[in-house]
């Protein structure tokens, strides 16, 4: 059986020259592929810090600062008001320290939408799906807040049971006690 540089009258040379062209345009798209990824992610997480501007949580950590969590509940959610006079819910979150202190965080659904950046950039496809945002069409406003409480704490509960999840450095900001300062500027979430 003849070979595809002998039936195709190619010279061993050409051929080579062909194959070793393939591999190296391979390896380019490979390189352009990563590029692209990279400029993908970097651009997501610009827009996650412009909704962490636009929705005020860019404040700095006061409180338990070198407590860690281990447990956190939703015990409830409030209406707030934007200066531009929409609404949008808080989730109020009681945590539990390792050493058994309690204390409470409000957190927007955008805040759990940036935790779950920083996890997926960490963790990838380990890290448990965060329930969407907008429920079933049929379902009342009221209803959707108390389904994603729900949805939340099950997400929530997730990542604390994970040990190497539990300890990353940007849940454990999530359940930090912020409180607005101008002497400060903070980045976390």
């Amino acid at each position: 059986m003849k070979s595809f540089a002998e039936s195709n009258e190619v010279s061993r040379d050409d051929y080579e020259h062909l194959r070793n062209e393939v591999d190296n345009l391979k390896a380019e798209i490979l390189s352009l592929t990563d590029k692209l990824s990279a400029e993908a992610a970097r651009r997501k997480a610009v827009e996650f810090e412009l909704a962490k501007i636009k929705t005020g949580s860019e404040v700095p950590v006061q409180q338990h600062k070198g407590k860690v969590a281990v447990e956190a509940a939703i015990i409830g959610n409030e209406k707030k008001k934007e200066s531009t006079g929409h609404e949008y819910d808080v989730y109020i979150i009681q945590v539990t320290s390792s050493s058994g202190d309690r204390w409470n965080v409000s957190k927007r659904y955008k805040n759990f939408e940036v935790l779950h950046f920083h996890m997926l950039r960490k963790f990838g496809e380990h890290v448990p799906s965060i329930p969407p945002k907008s429920g079933d069409l049929f379902t009342s406003k009221s209803q959707k807040v108390e389904k994603r409480k729900i949805t939340l704490q099950a997400y929530l509960k997730a990542l604390l049971s994970d040990q190497h999840m539990s300890s990353y450095p940007p849940l454990q900001n999530f359940f930090k006690v912020r409180c607005k300062s101008t002497t400060r500027s903070w980045t976390f979430f």
